[in-house]
């Protein structure tokens, strides 16, 4: 219910406000759970692998970059939320592993690897699209 009640003031800060919604503490909590759970298919430096936008004989796609190369920053907080929890493609879901604390500092993580005209333009989406 915690994680809940934390998902639900991300989200609403997100839609107010165009800094960035995480504190530094985050960043690096979301750095070593990144290396633990995400860079052996997103890459050490979130650069993703390096078919990622060709699809796979099976018809999924490699592991997009998430570092704002690619089309991660298309999709809001709630959807990201998601996906790493549930999966998607050929991407796992980390429901059973992963706290929706742990979730949030992994994309808080990554996120702060976008650009700011990447985050900038994010953010304007996910405030039309909040949850």
């Amino acid at each position: 219910m915690r994680n809940l009640a934390v998902l639900i003031c991300v989200l609403l800060f997100t839609a107010t406000s165009h800094a960035r919604w995480f504190e530094t503490t985050d960043v690096e909590k979301g750095s070593s759970l990144y290396a633990d759970n995400c860079a052996s298919c997103h890459g050490a430096n979130a650069e993703g692998d390096k078919h990622w936008p060709m699809p796979t004989s099976k018809g999924h796609y490699p592991a997009p970059p998430l570092n704002g190369m690619a089309h991660t920053w298309h999709h809001p907080l709630r959807q990201l939320v998601a996906t790493v929890s549930f999966g998607n493609g050929a991407m796992p879901g980390f429901h059973h592993q992963l706290t929706t604390q742990q979730i949030l500092d992994i994309l808080a993580y990554v996120q702060s690897r976008w650009p700011d005209e990447i985050y900038a333009d994010w953010s304007k989406m996910n405030e039309r699209h909040p949850g």
